[in-house]
């Protein structure tokens, strides 16, 4: 079925569908997705549903956030796909919005695929998921792991690393990383939120291009914000020699972090 893959291609597509497989996300299953960038996991949680499924997929960008392919481009380019039919997407969408506020259990399944660095704080993130537990049955998540396996992944690590204490000090919204979380903190936040973790696995997706990606998005937005920060100037002095460290790292050395991804299923249910 052709939905163009998206801007993160074959490979990327592979890597969504183990993230589906995991999450036994079946045929005619009502999903909804939170954080859904150009919607690379959106058409294929799309396709995963079938004909008799749906998927909502929502994010607080504005449509013409993002490259080299915007958000708004994206989703045209999926509603004239194959599977536009079974697909919402909207953007400028704050979840924790009174607003936005679905009929209870409207939802088999609510997906957070590689979005919860994005948020500003683990706060905003438990309160995401507290919120969706009165809106859908099992929660889907995906992460990178920071807990490394490959020397080479150490790159990934380190240039998410500075672009999340770059924006502790001098926020910046075309910054990817806000907020590094460990396995432990996206784990005790599901608890927190009135989740209980049922499965839990890593996978490794060696050709995906994060590390490269991440790694220009620092290069370009933290040199700015390295100058603007009111820190001691010796922090200041180590943080641009990480800078140059990823500067003179080769691209072609580099590996993305492990994904963590993990279900869960609401306390009390």
């Amino acid at each position: 079925m052709d939905t163009n893959c998206g801007i993160m291609g074959d490979a990327g597509r592979a890597h969504r569908d183990a993230l589906i497989d995991f999450w036994q996300i079946g045929q005619g299953s009502a999903v909804l997705e939170i954080g859904c960038g150009q919607g690379d996991t959106t058409a294929s949680l799309a396709v995963r549903v079938g004909a008799n499924g749906f998927v909502h997929a929502v994010d607080c960008a504005a449509p013409d956030y993002g490259a080299p392919e915007t958000l708004g481009q994206a989703r045209e380019r999926l509603l004239k796909s194959d599977v536009g039919g079974r697909i919402k997407m909207d953007f400028q969408t704050d979840v924790l919005s009174p607003e936005f506020l679905p009929t209870r259990d409207c939802y088999d399944y609510a997906v957070l695929s590689h979005c919860a660095w994005y948020l500003k704080s683990v706060r905003e993130l438990e309160q995401i998921l507290a919120k969706v537990r009165g809106f859908a049955r099992v929660l889907c998540v995906a992460e990178w792991d920071l807990r490394m396996t490959d020397p080479r992944q150490q790159w990934h690590y380190r240039a998410c690393q500075l672009q999340s204490v770059c924006n502790a000090f001098a926020p910046n919204a075309q910054s990817n990383v806000q907020t590094l979380l460990h396995r432990r903190e996206l784990i005790s936040a599901a608890t927190r939120s009135g989740w209980t973790v049922a499965n839990e696995t890593r996978l490794q997706a060696p050709q995906l291009q994060d590390a490269v990606w991440e790694r220009g998005n620092a290069l370009e937005v933290c040199p700015a914000q390295l100058s603007a920060m009111n820190v001691p100037e010796k922090l200041r002095a180590q943080l641009l020699a990480e800078l140059d460290e990823l500067r003179d790292a080769r691209a072609e050395e580099m590996l993305p972090l492990p994904v963590l991804a993990f279900t869960a299923l609401r306390q009390g249910a």
